[in-house]
């Protein structure tokens, strides 16, 4: 149906996270805490575990596939680490083509 896109800039890579990724996607929330913590909603309490990120990267991958929405990370394309997250949500379909960043 889909394939998996991925975006190839100068020293990143954006794509979706895989079960292999949990630990980088892990580490980058809790290297963000601080900082995203003002801008984000309350966390839930296993938010920084693997269990949580291993249930979000499916219901990611089933949205995805369902053409509903596109969670990425950005990588870096020498270390691996994850570097950022982009979301991509409620597509609308049709002329308008349009969803929220």
């Amino acid at each position: 149906m889909h394939g998996e896109p991925q975006l190839h800039g100068d020293g990143f890579v954006v794509r979706v996270g895989k079960p292999p990724d949990i630990p980088q996607i892990v580490a980058y929330f809790e290297r963000n805490r601080e900082h995203l913590a003002p801008t984000s909603p309350l966390p839930p309490a296993d938010f920084y575990s693997a269990t949580h990120w291993r249930a979000q990267l499916a219901r990611a991958d089933e949205g995805y596939r369902a053409d509903r929405l596109f969670h990425c990370f950005l990588f870096g394309k020498e270390s691996g680490q994850v570097i950022g997250t982009v979301n991509l949500s409620n597509f609308v379909r049709g002329v308008f083509q349009a969803c929220h960043l």
